[in-house]
């Protein structure tokens, strides 16, 4: 039994690395009803139900509508049939694929690899059946900018993929393994606004980072730390031995490092009063004032407190490390930072890169213990 469980788990650890495919779904929270299809490069075979239909060359386009529950197919002449699935393969790998929706309206995509088109919960499901660092390099454009170094965009990438396989079957049961979403990682297609992210991508082909027991880390980040990244415990209260307290000057001139918010003395007033906080007729404004040299939990104000995360979700704010001053009329909330301030901090990464830090440099900055490595090395994890 014990054998026959190994072997399990070493088949589910090499399957991804074997195919060098991962399905994402794409438009994943659009209620897509309608979509046009065509090859911006290449050519493409297009199967119905599994059956060949045509060849898609870049001067033709499909039309594809949610009818009843199934795919209404037409070309550009007729409409060829009703389907419960669709699927556009690649004849060549450098095709590329477009996607303009129609219900809704959105922003048109071009993608590697192939396209799949079914239907789940009455709408279009839209799978994109393509190369990991292909995504991958999408996933880094998507969700860091395309102006940065190559360093920093190799750490990025490693941190994609570390997600990317330490998350691997979120989505399994519903056909893909990741979506296009902030509930993964954010993917808008192919990486095309620089090259260096492509190149960066495949610089790192398979690297991953593991902590010290050598299983995938938590690979989260966010955009600006404000001077100081905190730990999992004190932003999630889960503890995670690699995301601790870090100092970071490398962000502090960044464009995010600083911000301020102002709001009434009444509507501060109000707001904690809703929250459980006593106050009395007659107190002082300076009462309200707090300073945040490091991270806090909680706004201490008189005798009770308020969460910060629960401040910032309710007044918008970019972080939880602000600080408040009050007069008689109004409340100003100086912060510093953008985002929860756990792990890699973008803006700090982008400064190391620029001023000659490499990759794993960066990395071990901000995550403690850890190391990169090829993640065929995680497997031995499994096979102890």
């Amino acid at each position: 039994m014990r054998i026959t469980i190994t072997l399990l788990i070493i088949w589910l650890i090499i399957v991804p690395i074997a195919s060098q495919q991962v399905r994402i779904s794409v438009f994943n929270e659009t209620p897509v009803k309608s979509v046009v299809i065509s090859s911006l490069k290449g050519n493409y075979e297009i199967y119905c139900d599994d059956n060949f239909l045509q060849e898609l060359k870049p001067t033709e386009v499909i039309y594809i509508s949610l009818i009843n529950n199934n795919l209404a197919v037409r070309n550009s002449k007729e409409l060829v049939g009703v389907f419960s699935s669709v699927r556009f393969h690649e004849v060549d790998s450098n095709s590329v694929i477009r996607l303009n929706l129609i219900s809704p309206n959105a922003i048109v995509r071009q993608f590697d690899g192939n396209m799949k088109v079914t239907v789940a919960y009455n709408r279009l499901l839209l799978i994109n059946e393509i190369d990991c660092d292909k995504y991958i390099a999408g996933v880094v454009e998507a969700e860091s900018g395309s102006t940065a170094d190559a360093e920093f965009y190799k750490a990025q990438s490693i941190l994609a993929r570390t997600y990317l396989y330490g998350h691997y079957y979120r989505h399994e049961t519903e056909g893909f393994q990741l979506c296009d979403a902030v509930h993964c990682q954010a993917y808008n297609g192919r990486s095309v606004r620089n090259p260096v992210i492509v190149q960066a991508t495949k610089a790192t082909s398979g690297m991953v980072v593991v902590g010290a027991d050598s299983s995938f880390i938590t690979a989260v980040f966010h955009a600006n730390c404000g001077g100081q990244t905190v730990s999992a415990s004190n932003a999630w209260l889960s503890e995670r031995a690699y995301l601790q307290p870090v100092k970071d000057p490398f962000c502090q001139n960044s464009s995010s490092a600083h911000w301020s918010k102002k709001v009434s003395l009444y509507e501060w007033k109000t707001y904690l009063k809703g929250h459980g906080v006593k106050i009395k007729s007659g107190v002082a404004a300076g009462s309200f004032d707090c300073s945040q040299i490091n991270r806090k939990q909680f706004y201490r104000v008189l005798a009770d407190s308020v969460p910060t995360k629960q401040i910032r979700s309710d007044f918008q704010l970019k972080s939880t490390f602000f600080s408040v001053i009050a007069t008689e009329t109004d409340v100003t909330i100086n912060g510093r930072g953008f985002g929860h301030g756990v792990g890699l901090c973008q803006e700090g990464a982008i400064q190391m890169a620029k001023i000659g830090y490499k990759c794993n440099d960066i990395l071990a900055y901000y995550y403690k213990d850890i190391r990169v490595v090829k993640y065929s090395q995680v497997m031995g994890v499994f096979v102890k």
